[in-house]
């Protein structure tokens, strides 16, 4: 087996403190399974500080810290894609990357679960399933894109943003450079989605991930725009919608169900939604599936106020109730679109919630970095 390995991370908010001590957990773990570990750091950061770096630097043997250059966020996936590539250069052969804020109970079991897993079984990549940390991004986008598009996947992918991905660095090489790669939020889904497209043997394991945090709404609603946009321009999505036609939804018990039966698009059911006083958690369905649809599809071009001081903006149980009646929204709303269309809408659409990532800034992005 070759043992060396890359385990890298993007950081950006995080207390240094918490970054070099979730590094030296994990260096101390992959040592004990002897792998020879290259830490790799993307300070995602426009302005860094100086400081915080010469401590990482004195703490960490042998790491090495990406430096970013650029005035664009989100760019996480960014920074996953640099320190891809870094592994690709020095010709090591797998690769973690792992958020660094993750609470993971028990980091040898997280290692041997994720990473032996994928060796061991010659996997191309291997998605974390965070079970009950999922939050809404994993329940209502990822269990709906899985179930209506990729419904093979629909025992492996649980979670299909985890935080966290292990590969053969030539198979993630391969998906950060491709054209449909985006540097945004929309990375996550691409991983999975570009995997899929190019073959690959991806599975799953699960991880007994302790920490849930919750951001706001319009936090998140970013983030679902961005990852809306990635599954719906990637060309896949018009051959795959043969299998939203055959999807049925087996649990009709939401109070929603007879309401939307009979709408015929987006915006009846947004409206439906919006005046029968919808819970908290509730609305998460337009925040995260219907809203930024209807951007994509041109039927809206503003969106209405958002609440963003609940700093729990949901109940985890009533989002897991309502995911199965999200499903059903989206049915509703694509068997009456035109897929094509909507695929064309997602390669163009920008503004407000979606980054300034283009074709050209992406291109010229990954040659614009520093090394120390």
């Amino acid at each position: 087996m070759n043992n060396r390995m890359v385990w890298g991370t993007c950081w950006y908010n995080e207390p240094v403190d918490v970054l070099i001590k979730f590094l030296k957990k994990s260096i101390d773990t992959l040592k004990n399974m002897n792998f020879n570990v290259t830490p790799i750091v993307f300070d995602a950061r426009f302005v860094h500080n100086d400081n915080d770096i010469k401590l990482i630097k004195k703490e960490i043997k042998n790491v090495v810290i990406i430096l970013n250059l650029l005035n664009i966020f989100p760019n996480k996936n960014y920074g996953v894609a640099l320190i891809t590539n870094m592994a690709h250069e020095l010709k090591i052969k797998y690769i973690t990357v792992v958020d660094p804020d993750w609470d993971i109970k028990e980091n040898y079991s997280y290692v041997k679960k994720i990473l032996l897993s994928l060796i061991d079984n010659d996997y191309d990549l291997l998605v974390p399933n965070i079970g009950m940390a999922s939050g809404r991004s994993n329940i209502l986008i990822g269990r709906t894109v899985i179930k209506l598009f990729y419904p093979e996947y629909e025992d492996i992918l649980l979670s299909v943003f985890p935080g966290a991905i292990a590969a053969k660095t030539s198979k993630l090489y391969q998906i950060v450079n491709d054209d449909d790669y985006h540097f945004d939020w929309g990375g996550e889904w691409d991983i999975v989605s570009l995997g899929i497209r190019n073959n690959m043997r991806i599975s799953s394991s699960a991880v007994d991930v302790t920490n849930v945090r919750h951001r706001s709404n319009t936090s998140k609603m970013q983030d679902s725009f961005q990852i809306w946009k990635a599954i719906l321009a990637n060309d896949d999505i018009i051959d795959r919608y043969k299998n939203v036609e055959k999807f049925s939804v087996s649990n009709k018990n939401n109070r929603f169900y007879n309401l939307i039966s009979d709408s015929d698009n987006i915006m009846k059911i947004i409206d439906i939604i919006s005046n029968n006083n919808p819970s908290e958690t509730e609305k998460q369905i337009l925040y995260m599936i219907l809203y930024p649809l209807a951007l994509i599809m041109g039927e809206i071009t503003t969106i209405p106020e958002v609440d963003t001081k609940n700093k729990v903006p949901y109940d985890k149980k009533e989002l897991y109730d309502i995911s199965e009646f999200a499903i059903y929204c989206m049915k509703i709303v694509l068997k009456n679109s035109n897929i094509n269309n909507i695929n064309k809408n997602a390669k163009t659409v920008n503004g407000t919630y979606f980054s300034k990532w283009d074709s050209y800034s992406r291109k010229k992005a990954i040659k614009e970095y520093e090394v120390i």
